[in-house]
């Protein structure tokens, strides 16, 4: 498939407002970037992958916004980190990214599938991959499993769905 330094890895969170993120206390809010996708990036990096980090919320990106800097970068896989309250935008951004390019995988991280990893493979049909707890190590065996013809079932920590179901 060629060397791990050609495999482009866009990592992200899901883009949603201050607003719905903070309520009345939106003034106050952060929109600093998330340190974990940047620990993310640096841990693919030196894995050999290459990896772009697109902070959605911090931007202040639309659905559609995000849509389109993913297609720009055209990756062959796209880590979406998510909380309960982003698990929805995470959920369109991921259909949106299949409609685009169903040959992306798309892999969703962070608290919400770390918790009810089950429930959101169920429910959320446009991810094709779960990281459970921390990602970093985890997050690149996965990749490289799916580089290099491995076993999903050999990297500890993932969540995904067997055969049709």
């Amino acid at each position: 498939m060629g060397s791990r330094s050609e495999v482009r890895v866009v990592l992200l969170t899901p883009p949603i407002s201050l607003r719905i993120r903070y309520g009345p206390l939106a003034g106050a809010g952060s929109s600093m970037p998330a340190l974990g996708l940047l620990y993310l990036a640096a841990f693919l990096r030196k894995e050999g992958f290459r990896p772009y980090v697109v902070e959605a919320s911090a931007l202040g990106l639309s659905l559609g916004e995000t849509l389109k800097v993913i297609d720009e970068i055209s990756p062959r896989y796209v880590g979406i980190t998510s909380t309960t309250l982003t698990i929805l935008r995470a959920g369109e951004l991921a259909e949106g990214i299949k409609a685009s390019n169903p040959d992306v995988k798309v892999i969703v991280g962070g608290p919400h599938v770390t918790a009810v990893p089950q429930e959101t493979m169920e429910r959320f049909r446009a991810f094709d991959l779960g990281v459970l707890g921390e990602g970093e190590r985890t997050l690149a065996e996965l990749i490289g499993a799916l580089e290099g013809g491995g076993s999903l079932e050999d990297v500890d920590g993932t969540a995904f769905r067997e055969g049709e179901g």
